[in-house]
């Protein structure tokens, strides 16, 4: 082990691992079933990456916070029905907040969004568009004061492969969710369709700075074993032919209709793309001050 690459599972740290016979590089954890790389990045490796990214990015090639805000309107309209209470007014945190767009979308439906996000010059692109959003890590001290704030709402959107320590992430949570707020995640899943004709995909997908993924069941224990209760769930809607390689616009049409005639066997299976859950603190759980 160096000091750039750890060997251990990123939630229950098990060193010892179930090999994915499709790609020698991924491993599962037989404790929890979390999906990661033989070899991840630790910590210090991972900033450095973070740092390159954000040295690296093209501001003028990226469209403001508002571009994209009806692409959301639907994932939105899931969180009002799954989050009673929480719209309009409540105080919402998007985790890994990126170029803004959610920011803009939980604005327009009314909630008092924050965002926390590594890149400090998207971060100036959001400040910019008028939304807040600090630069920092998802940790104690390290969050430009939101974590001195309680929640109503922490959003997690394709964003939880790149912890390093889920078990910190959790506590994290716990420390700055109020009594009564949800949780919710968003996140792409490694026994998708996508990777039935890309045996290496998930590694080309995201590359050496994500530290895994996990499964809906998978995720689901972890969660319960944090202390909270998950209230829903489901998968995304999305088009079958494409995620496995086959795009054009004739075919598209056929690709819609197809995938909504598999979508239960592909529930099944569970074997579709993107999933979402919501989950809130247990009753009797240990949870973070009301304030």
């Amino acid at each position: 082990m160096t000091d750039a690459l750890l060997r251990d599972c990123p939630y229950c740290r098990r060193v010892d691992a179930v090999a994915d016979p499709r790609d020698p590089e991924i491993v599962v954890c037989p404790d929890c079933g979390f999906y990661r790389l033989r070899e991840r990045l630790a910590p210090a490796a991972q900033r450095r990456f973070l740092q390159d990214y954000n040295d690296g990015i093209k501001l003028e090639e990226i469209p403001s916070p508002s571009t994209w805000t009806a692409r959301c309107r639907g994932e939105i309209a899931q969180l009002r029905r799954s989050c009673p209470g929480v719209f309009p007014g409540g105080r919402v945190l998007d985790v890994g907040s990126g170029t803004g767009y959610f920011l803009s979308a939980l604005r327009e439906a009314g909630a008092r969004p924050s965002g926390i996000e590594p890149a400090a010059r998207l971060v100036g692109m959001v400040r910019a568009a008028g939304l807040d959003a600090r630069q920092g890590f998802f940790e104690p001290g390290n969050m430009g004061g939101l974590d001195q704030e309680r929640f109503d709402l922490v959003a997690a959107r394709e964003c939880v492969y790149y912890f390093a320590d889920l078990k910190a992430f959790f506590a994290t949570l716990r420390g700055i969710l109020r009594p009564t707020g949800y949780f919710y995640l968003r996140s792409h899943q490694p026994k998708s369709c996508f990777y039935w004709g890309r045996p290496r995909g998930r590694l080309e997908r995201y590359g050496r700075y994500v530290q895994g993924m996990a499964t809906p069941a998978a995720m689901k224990g972890m969660l319960e074993r944090e202390g909270f209760e998950v209230v829903a769930f489901d998968y995304f809607p999305h088009r079958v032919l494409y995620f496995c390689g086959v795009d054009s616009p004739v075919v598209k049409p056929v690709d819609v209709v197809l995938s909504w005639a598999l979508r239960p066997i592909l529930k099944r299976l569970a074997a579709l793309n993107w999933f979402w859950m919501v989950a809130r603190p247990a009753p009797g759980e240990k949870r973070g001050p009301a304030a």
